[in-house]
C-alpha cells in the first residue's frame, strides 16, 4: 500500500469527486432530531463546512456538543437527517473522518511508532512507505525521539501529541477533536493549540473543534458554533460566527477582542454562562 503526501498548499482541497460542483461544501450537516430515549437532544441543525476550514463549537454542557461529533463521525447513526462528506452520506466509519478524543486513548501495550500505525496492524512493518509516513508524523509533533516508549512513559502533552498523529495517519479529510486539550496545563494547551493548526494547514485538513474555552475558539477557528439547548426543543445552532483573521494569529491580538466579545455575548445569550 502506497501513501500520498500531503498536499503543498494546506488549503487546497481534494479534487471534487464527477458531477460535484467545484464550490461545494465538504461537508453538509442536516440533524433533524437526534434523541436518547425520550430526551431531545439535538434538532434543526443545518451547517454547511468548507474544505479546509477551522470550526469551533461552543455551549453549555449537555447541549449535544459530543453528540454531534460522533454523529459526523459515524460513531452515532440512530438519529434523524443525514450527513454527507463531499456530496455522499455518511453511514458509518470512515478513514476520511478522523476522531481525537479527550483522553489521548494510546493503548498501553504498544509503543508509541505502533499506536500510530495502529489502523493497519504489525503489516505496516513490511511497508516502507509506511513506516516513513509515521516517521514524518512523528516528527510533526515533536515526537521522534519517543517512538520506542510506551504510553506510560510520556507526559500528558506528549500522549496527546501521540494521538494526534495517529488521528492523521489515515490522512482523514475532516479531523473531529472533542477537547483533546482539556486535560493539560495552559503552556502546554497552548503549544498543542499552535501544533494543531500547524499540522492541519500542511494537511489541508477540515477541523472541527468541540471546546469551552472562547480563547481556544477564538485563536484558532475561523467559524466559531455556539449552541443552544433547551429540554423542549433540543439543542440547536443559536449562533455562527465568523473571525475573519488571517492565520496563524497571535494570542494578544488586539482584533480578537471583538470576536471573543461576540462570543461571550452569545453564550451569555443561550445562559451557557
Amino acid at each position: 500500500m502506497s501513501v500520498a503526501r500531503p498536499p503543498e498548499d494546506a488549503r487546497t482541497a481534494a479534487p471534487a469527486r464527477e458531477g460535484v460542483p467545484l464550490d461545494a461544501p465538504l461537508l453538509e450537516l442536516a440533524i433533524q432530531r437526534k434523541r436518547f430515549g425520550t430526551a431531545l437532544i439535538l434538532a434543526d441543525l443545518h451547517q454547511q463546512v468548507r474544505a479546509g476550514e477551522v470550526i469551533a463549537v461552543v455551549g453549555a454542557s449537555g447541549c449535544g456538543k459530543s453528540t454531534l461529533l460522533r454523529i459526523i463521525s459515524g460513531l452515532e447513526q440512530r438519529y434523524e437527517g443525514h450527513v454527507l462528506l463531499d456530496g455522499q452520506p455518511v453511514t458509518g466509519l470512515s478513514r476520511d473522518i478522523g476522531f481525537i478524543f479527550q483522553e489521548p486513548r494510546l493503548f498501553p501495550w504498544l509503543t508509541v511508532t505502533e499506536n500510530v500505525g495502529f489502523d493497519l496492524g504489525r503489516t505496516w512493518r513490511r511497508q516502507p512507505a509506511v513506516a516513513r509516513r509515521i516517521a514524518e508524523l512523528l516528527a510533526e509533533v515533536g515526537l521522534s525521539a519517543l517512538g520506542d516508549a510506551l504510553p506510560k512513559q510520556l507526559s500528558g502533552g506528549q500522549a496527546q501529541r501521540g494521538a494526534s498523529a495517529r488521528g492523521l495517519f489515515t490522512q482523514p479529510r475532516v479531523l473531529l477533536l472533542d477537547e483533546p486539550f482539556s486535560a493539560v496545563d495552559a503552556f502546554t494547551r497552548m503549544a498543542l493549540q499552535d501544533l494543531l493548526l500547524r499540522v492541519a494547514r500542511h494537511h489541508g485538513t477540515t477541523v472541527l473543534l468541540v471546546t469551552h474555552d472562547i480563547d481556544e475558539a477564538t485563536t484558532l477557528a475561523d467559524r466559531v458554533w455556539v449552541l443552544d439547548s433547551h429540554p423542549d426543543t433540543g439543542g440547536s445552532l443559536a449562533a455562527d460566527i465568523a473571525i475573519p483573521l488571517p492565520q496563524p494569529r497571535q494570542r494578544d491580538l488586539s482584533a480578537l477582542a471583538t470576536h471573543r466579545s461576540a462570543v461571550l455575548h452569545a453564550l451569555q445569550a443561550v445562559h451557557a454562562i
